[in-house]
């Protein structure tokens, strides 16, 4: 329970959208990093050292155009009036030739830090809907001109909070929502169709590597993480460091921008959807800095600084932080990077990740225990083998069913599609039984089998130039990750963008099946036949229609890369924790553990360096394994128990879900 907030840019007329409704939502639920963007100084820009060499290397065509014989005054007027609406053509525009990227270089800067930097020295205040109609803010925040617009619309809206939400707009997400750098490339490929070409050669190619370099422009600008930063008021001269430097009791999750809020609040009322027990949090309502103007700057930049007289308020905002921090813990532990599991010889990620990984570790995952299985005779799930055992055998009076066996089985090959051999398949309990091993086939076709491929889970904070462990990746693959990381970012980017999403073909097989045969809502109470068919064809389409013989009561998780296993008999944890789990602990590669998950264990803090990352691995039964197993494979139960018990202690509400 609590009010909603609404952080907004006085200036500006914007809202942050990433901070609405109650602070308890969305407080501790993100790093804010757009925000702190939005803040960043505004450094001196140029265009990046790649695009200054193709400007300076080789030589400049002729243009025949007369656009070129046009005053530079005149083509400066051109991209101002592309600036805005139409930013993708901007860039277009800039790459047409040597000469105009040239005369590009201050709109292409301006255009960058108007979308990502165009809060610096704004007056930012987060307010409360608890706010009354007549309650105001701080004296001297808004101009004679602001309060009297205010007043205006009091009368139709009431509190300020209500103003600006129906006033201000969600600028600039808005407008970066929109402005995504493939975007960009639209229009090069469709002008790369209409003019015939059958390569990424040439004029061409020079264009889409042009347009990557502007892709990637703001990456390339903005600060590093490894910058120590600082967040400055420059209306009182004060500033605070990074909270997690300044105190090492704040997880390393809270950023500048938490630090921000707490100071920025403004509202009668202390109901902040946050538990806490502290005076200063209670008094955060009536924020010191509210309405004042804000930048951030490097710790180097405020060296400069502090000799005009700068105070340091770090204390202020790192009690308030680091008490909000252990009275919410369950909230703040949501926080950190996103993770996502890559199958790198099969170019597919595994559904259901790719974001927190607290949000998805632990979630039942059958379907990734069902990929890395070894492939092994199948039979129906026992559920549809007692729908056929059930009731009697209707009699078919069908010539089909004079048919022999054999001939059954040429027209089940003969059925490519599968949802035309699912139809088939449920004509009758006869034809149901037969199908069984032509089922196999459709199965495994939608639901392809990962064992024996390289898998990986990369979180989303790796650096531009950081790189999985040597040999995970063939040098082809090395190559071509570097060439589509100077657009994408990193690889866990650059993977997300071209793999397949491994759900892609089992959900719309799914999809299509039961609504293929045009059941409607009626028709499925009213029809006894329909109905049947409905619940039979519902049990195929699930996610486990087979069983593999090799599914067996305990199972082992085999690394056959680097000869390690884990056995799932050995495992002490909950019933609810399977192999799957033990996987994904060995197998995660980033440079920071942010899981979004509370652990106290130091070997689970090192999880992000997995050692496992890229290795192949399958998964058999007991009985198999010990026909597999030689005297140099290693059991590392252990090892993956202790990870998973220290998860599931520190992280209770997960298995109660």
């Amino acid at each position: 329970m609590g009010q909603n907030w609404e952080i907004v840019n006085l200036d500006r007329k914007e809202r942050y959208h990433n901070a609405t409704y109650k602070m308890g939502e969305w407080f501790f639920q993100d790093q804010h990093d757009e925000l702190i963007d939005l803040l960043r100084a505004k450094s001196p820009m140029s265009m990046p050292d790649n695009i200054r060499k193709r400007l300076r290397d080789g030589k400049r065509a002729i243009q025949s155009s007369k656009l070129l014989r046009l005053p530079n005054e005149l083509i400066d007027m051109i991209f101002e009036e592309l600036y805005g609406e139409y930013d993708n053509t901007l860039l277009h525009f800039a790459i047409t030739c040597k000469a105009i990227l040239g005369i590009s270089e201050r709109h292409i800067v301006k255009f960058y830090q108007e979308l990502y930097y165009s809060w610096q020295n704004c007056r930012l205040i987060c307010v409360g809907d608890d706010v009354d109609h007549d309650d105001v803010l701080p004296a001297g925040v808004l101009t004679d001109t602001e309060l009297k617009w205010i007043e205006s619309e009091r009368e139709s809206l009431g509190s300020c909070h209500s103003i600006f939400v129906e006033t201000f707009k969600q600028e600039p997400r808005e407008r970066q929502r929109w402005f995504k750098p493939l975007a960009c490339w639209e229009d090069l490929y469709e002008s790369w169709r209409r003019n015939g070409y059958t390569s990424l050669k040439g004029a061409f190619e020079v264009d889409v590597e042009m347009m990557r370099d502007f892709c990637n422009f703001k990456r390339v600008s903005m600060t590093s993480r490894a910058d120590l930063e600082v967040l400055c008021n420059i209306t009182k001269r004060e500033y605070v460091r990074d909270p997690v430097v300044a105190d090492r009791e704040i997880p390393q999750c809270v950023t500048l921008a938490h630090a921000l809020i707490t100071l920025i609040c403004w509202s009668p009322s202390a109901n902040y959807a946050l538990s806490y027990n502290l005076e200063a949090v209670k008094k955060m309502k009536r924020g010191r800095w509210a309405g004042d103007r804000f930048r951030i700057v490097t710790e180097v930049a405020l060296a400069e600084m502090e000799e005009e007289g700068w105070t340091d308020v770090t204390e202020d905002a790192t009690v308030i932080l680091r008490h909000l921090a252990e009275e919410n813990r369950v909230v703040v532990v949501k926080m950190g990077q996103d993770w996502a599991i890559y199958n790198i010889d099969r170019k597919e990620y595994y559904y259901g990740s790719s974001v927190k990984l607290g949000e998805w570790f632990f979630d039942d995952h059958y379907g990734l225990m069902q990929a890395l299985r070894v492939k092994a005779p199948m039979s129906f799930s026992r559920d549809i083998k007692d729908r056929l055992n059930a009731g009697k055998r209707a009699t078919q009076r069908s010539k089909l069913f004079k048919l022999p066996n054999e001939i059954l089985d040429m027209v089940f090959a003969e059925l490519k599609d599968g949802k035309a051999l699912l139809y088939f398949a449920i004509t009758c309990k006869a034809l149901l039984s037969h199908s069984e091993h032509h089922f196999f086939h459709i199965y495994e076709r939608f639901n392809p089998s990962w064992h024996d491929c390289r898998v990986v889970c990369l979180g989303d904070w790796m650096d531009q130039d950081d790189t999985l462990p040597p040999g995970v990746l063939t040098q082809r693959e090395l190559e071509w990750v570097a060439s589509e990381r100077h657009a994408l970012g990193n690889c866990y980017a650059v993977f997300l963008q071209y793999y397949d999403d491994y759900s892609k073909r089992r959900d719309p097989f799914r999809a299509s099946c039961l609504g293929g045969l045009g059941w409607d809502y009626s028709a499925y109470h009213l029809s006894a036949a329909y109905k049947a068919d409905y619940a039979m064809l519902s049990l195929l389409c699930e996610e486990r229609p087979l069983r593999l013989s090799s599914e067996a009561d305990y199972e082992v998780l085999c690394n056959v890369s680097k000869r390690e296993y884990v056995r799932d008999k050995k495992l002490t944890v909950p019933e609810k924790i399977m192999l799957s789990h033990a996987l994904i602990t060995m197998i995660c590669w980033s440079p920071c553990p942010d899981y979004a998950l509370a652990y106290k264990l130091d070997a689970t803090k090192k999880m992000h360096q997995g050692r496992w990352v890229g290795d192949k691995f399958r998964i058999v039964s007991e009985e198999a394994f010990a026909e597999l197993k030689t005297d140099d494979w290693t059991d590392v139960t252990a090892e993956v128990d202790a990870i998973l018990q220290d998860l599931c202690k520190e992280n209770p509400w997960h298995l109660e879900e």
